[in-house]
């Protein structure tokens, strides 16, 4: 009389872990590709000083509610929201007199690409050569 019941839970208790490891392994943390977008005095346009392309850079990080950490005087560092890790870690600015180099996943640095583009301007975005992140 018992049988039935105990059968209905291990097959209740089968089919929730089933579930669960289903949904697991669907949301586990995939590996991001890392690429670098370099904006310097050659490929930018010439009408926007380097320092306008900082400010968007800014605005468009914050404005997605990314956590601004300034390292020193050339590095600056931004670090996504809890709910935004799940497509990456953070994202870094490396700012000189003549250049900027931002390190980050790729699909966010084609936005950011996307969005600094004018018709003057020639950068690309590229694989991440010193692996900073």
């Amino acid at each position: 009389m018992c049988e039935p019941f105990f059968m209905q839970i291990f097959l209740s208790l089968i089919f929730i872990i089933l579930i669960f490891l289903l949904l697991n392994f669907g949301f586990k943390k995939r590996k991001i590709k890392i690429s670098k977008l370099e904006i310097n005095s050659g490929n930018k346009d010439k009408n926007i000083p380097l320092k306008e392309y900082l400010k968007d850079i800014d605005e468009y990080f914050l404005s997605m509610r990314f956590h601004k950490t300034k390292i020193n005087t050339q590095k600056t560092q931004f670090t996504p929201p809890p709910l935004l890790k799940n497509r990456g870690e953070k994202i870094e600015i490396i700012n000189d007199a003549l250049s900027l180099e931002i390190y980050g996943p790729d699909y966010t640095l084609r936005v950011l690409k996307g969005i600094l583009e004018s018709p003057g301007s020639t950068f690309e975005v590229g694989p991440d050569d010193k692996k900073i992140l």
